[in-house]
Parts: structure tokens; C-alpha cells; sequence
């Protein structure tokens, strides 16, 4: 009978950890999909993955921030040119206007978000796909120059 009783008071507890946990992962979707929506958001990357070569972590703080109908890239740069101004350019540091804005619901809870976003330089589509527990990931194309994709997260919390 004792058995019984341990028993059920670890099954309840499991039940009520199980029960928390499940909540607090809503939680954390509802607030990656209200950053989406807002169309005001930032997600820091803390790797690259360039076509040719290795990944690399970085330890700076790159990061993309969409702002309403603008962009903010921050982003370094590993790949081919198939033609660059003198210099090398400023690559994926810049802000521009976005055009071709689509945000579409996955399987699973997960957002992708395309859009262009053109420079004096090249034109660069944007391809981001947010996890519902705010994980991410970036590829990013242009018409001059290798694509690349970035790992990061979508910051939930902004700090002072």
C-alpha cells in the first residue's frame, strides 16, 4: 500500500513538472510569434556557414533587426564575389528598405519570413526561418556574391 502511495505522488508530480513546462514553452512560442508579427524584432547571430569553407562561430555581436519596413544587417561576410567595387565593399552592413515582405506558418510552429532588400552594391534576399522556441536561422542570397547562412536566436528581451 505504501508503494502505491509513493507511487502516485511521483506520477502527480511528474504530471504538475510536465504541466509547467508545457506552459512555459506557449509562453516562450507566443512571444516569438507576437516579435513576428510586430514586424519588430531583432535576431543575433552567433554562427556562419558559408557555401565553401567551414563554419565559423562568431563572437561579435552580428545580428539582423527588422524595424517596420526597414532592415538593420549586421552581419559579416565569407564567400565568393562574382563582382564587388574596389575594396570589397561593405558586403552585409547596411540599411535599406525591404520589399517582397512574406511571413508564412510552417509545420510544427516554425515562421519562415522572406524578403529583398537592395543596396547600391547587390540585391540581397533574405530567407529566415524562426523556431517556435525562438531559434533561427538566416540565409542570405545577392546577384553578385556566393550566399551564406547564419545560426542564431531571436531576442525576446532587450537590455538597457
Amino acid at each position: 500500500m505504501k508503494k502505491y502511495k509513493v507511487l502516485s505522488l511521483m506520477v502527480s508530480v511528474l504530471f504538475t513538472i510536465t504541466a509547467m513546462v508545457s506552459a512555459q514553452q506557449n509562453d516562450v512560442s507566443q512571444k516569438v510569434y507576437d516579435k513576428l508579427a510586430s514586424k519588430d524584432y531583432k535576431i543575433a547571430v552567433n554562427r556562419m556557414n558559408p557555401m565553401r569553407g567551414s563554419s565559423r562561430h562568431l563572437n561579435s555581436d552580428y545580428a539582423i533587426t527588422q524595424s517596420g519596413d526597414s532592415i538593420k544587417s549586421y552581419l559579416p561576410y565569407q564567400g565568393e564575389a562574382y563582382s564587388a567595387p574596389y575594396g570589397g565593399g561593405s558586403v552585409l552592413v547596411f540599411d535599406a528598405p525591404i520589399t517582397d515582405y512574406t511571413i508564412q506558418s510552417e509545420k510544427k510552429g516554425t515562421t519562415l519570413i522572406k524578403f529583398k532588400a537592395r543596396t547600391p552594391e547587390d540585391t540581397y534576399t533574405y530567407t529566415i526561418k524562426v523556431f517556435k522556441n525562438g531559434s533561427s536561422t538566416v540565409h542570405v542570397s545577392a546577384n553578385k556574391r556566393q550566399g551564406i547562412s547564419f545560426y542564431g536566436d531571436l531576442v525576446l528581451t532587450e537590455h538597457p
